[in-house]
């Protein structure tokens, strides 16, 4: 899977058709509007050999795009730079697929759009008139979607999210060129969606967690096997602990007698061997610490991955405002619960907790 981040014009009004907003360059601010503001419209839905797909549009990203991409949108606006779509799955489609782009756009009636973009205030303001516009349009500017992704894997965010360049890139800010693109690892990718707010988390964006759950260990499993000055005793421990198996796991397992640290459940099956502090954020002597592990029921593990739950320093159960009281009832969980942390173990919690209270932030202020 390619995880590509990816600058589009800004639209305010939830990019179902152009919203007349002012860019700074490029392609909208010569005429107006963006080709990309169409992308969540209802007009984007279409079926090929019925399945359900939604057709989109962004400035190419050349021939290298394979058909599992994972396409994640950004615009910037007002200094700011927020995350606004993201295709799953997506496959971008060539020019010279000639066949397919003529059935996409018979579809979506593209020739026709252009009345939605002659309606914008900004669009008159350049053109003169409807028909030199009409003329431009039937020219250059008819819409012509150039990717496809599964209708279960596509996500438009009612709320924009903003971004943390230094978080996901390590610099300050993300290019703004329409034309320009930034190739990013699964588990940063899976750190963006994960900082979306849980009242926008829907289908959509679980299919795609899931996605980026399996490509970021195969990633992280790549890289270890890379790393030429590892021994191979301690490179098969590490993959094993990406895994959650191996030593790692026997140790948990040693640590926490064969039992969930929160619920008590005993059942193997269903124990996940969980690193407190994440894979992305651990040297290799903490990813083999077990004092950087609790061992989870899969539900627990899940809502410790995702930043529900943490625990503070005497172990008590902190909980996201995004749970409500009725699911943790079908959780099996209280508030009063607890787990027994050892003195190795709090620095790696004080880490989790850290960024669970961000997010718990971030949900309040949704």
């Amino acid at each position: 899977m390619l995880c590509l981040l990816k600058p589009i014009h800004w639209n305010p009004k939830g990019y179902t058709s152009p919203a007349g907003h002012q860019a700074t360059g490029g392609y909208p601010k010569q005429h107006g509007y963006g080709h990309e503001e169409w992308n969540n419209s209802p007009k984007m839905r279409i079926e090929l050999d019925g399945v359900p797909l939604r057709v989109l549009h962004t400035e190419p990203v050349g021939q290298n795009a394979p058909n599992d991409t994972l396409l994640m949108m950004y615009a910037s606006h007002n200094g700011r730079q927020q995350l606004v779509g993201i295709a799953g799955n997506a496959r971008y489609v060539q020019n010279d697929e000639t066949k397919l782009l003529k059935s996409i756009n018979k579809r979506v009636g593209a020739k026709k759009l252009w009345r939605e973009a002659w309606s914008v205030p900004l669009v008159q303001k350049i053109y003169p008139d409807e028909e030199s516009f009409r003329e431009h349009w039937d020219n250059v500017g008819c819409l012509n979607p150039n990717w496809i992704c599964p209708e279960q894997a596509f996500l438009w965010l009612d709320e924009p999210v903003d971004i943390d360049a230094l978080a996901i890139t390590g610099k300050s800010k993300l290019v703004a060129r329409f034309n320009s693109f930034k190739i990013i690892p699964a588990e940063r990718a899976a750190y963006l969606l994960d900082a979306i707010p849980t009242a926008q988390r829907n289908d959509a964006w679980r299919t795609i967690r899931e996605l980026l759950q399996v490509e970021s260990a195969a990633e992280d499993i790549l890289n270890l096997r890379n790393q030429k000055q590892l021994d191979e005793t301690t490179r098969k421990a590490l993959i094993e602990a990406r895994l959650g198996q191996g030593k790692f796991r026997a140790d948990l397992l040693r640590l926490w007698q064969h039992r969930c640290a929160l619920t008590g459940c005993g059942i193997e099956e269903v124990l996940r061997a969980s690193h407190i502090c994440p894979w992305r954020d651990s040297d290799n002597e903490a990813r083999l610490d077990p004092d950087n592990g609790l061992l989870l029921a899969a539900h627990v593990d899940a809502l410790f991955d995702r930043y529900l739950i943490s625990f503070n320093d005497n172990g008590d159960l902190l909980i996201s405002t995004a749970l409500s009281a009725k699911e943790l009832l079908a959780l099996g969980l209280t508030t009063t619960m607890r787990i027994g942390l050892r003195h190795g173990q709090q620095k790696y919690i004080a880490k989790h907790r850290q960024e669970f209270e961000l997010r718990n932030q971030l949900n309040d202020w949704e």
